[in-house]
């Protein structure tokens, strides 16, 4: 499946806000721990203002940064939405289902759902987005769900029909 590609500076940014860190980050993007930080220096020029506090622990977004970081969720998001658009326009995909859910719901009941539903509308992607009530309504009116952490990717092989006798 193609995808519209996000800016790739926006996934640096998004990947050090996730890990705290911009060696973690750099760990998990597979480029040199120096390399981002250079590029996360040239963004903060551009942009004319620090967007992290460096701290012993990692880094923290300033409220420049947090604005910021608004921003790229939802550039990132929007990327996604295209992606799944022009996938379904080609028929190549039954579309993408964003869920937020306590954990229990998401174990116990969601999968026997997303098997129905994927049943109905073959090659559903579902992303289901785990929290307290309180997060996930926080992340909603953040524009989307916020990716620190909180997803469970099922793809459409990890979903398997159960079948209940009654």
């Amino acid at each position: 499946m193609q995808t519209v590609p996000p800016p790739r500076l926006y996934l640096y940014f998004d990947a050090i806000i996730r890990h705290g860190s911009i060696r973690s980050a750099a760990v998990t993007l597979h480029i040199a721990s120096s390399a981002l930080n250079r590029r996360l220096l040239d963004l903060e020029r551009d942009v004319g203002t620090t967007l992290f506090d460096r701290c012993s622990s990692g880094v923290r977004l300033t409220a420049a940064g947090e604005i910021f970081a608004a921003h790229v969720r939802r550039t990132l998001s929007d990327a996604k939405r295209a992606a799944d658009q022009i996938e379904g326009i080609m028929g190549r995909t039954g579309g993408h289902v964003a869920i937020g859910s306590a954990e229990s719901a998401a174990i116990d009941v969601l999968p026997s759902l997303m098997i129905a539903f994927q049943q109905e509308y073959p090659g559903t992607r579902f992303t289901v987005g785990v929290g307290t009530p309180r997060e996930l309504l926080d992340d909603l009116l953040d524009d989307g769900f916020n990716p620190h952490g909180r997803f469970l990717y099922f793809a459409p092989s990890e979903v398997e029909p159960i079948r209940v006798d009654a």
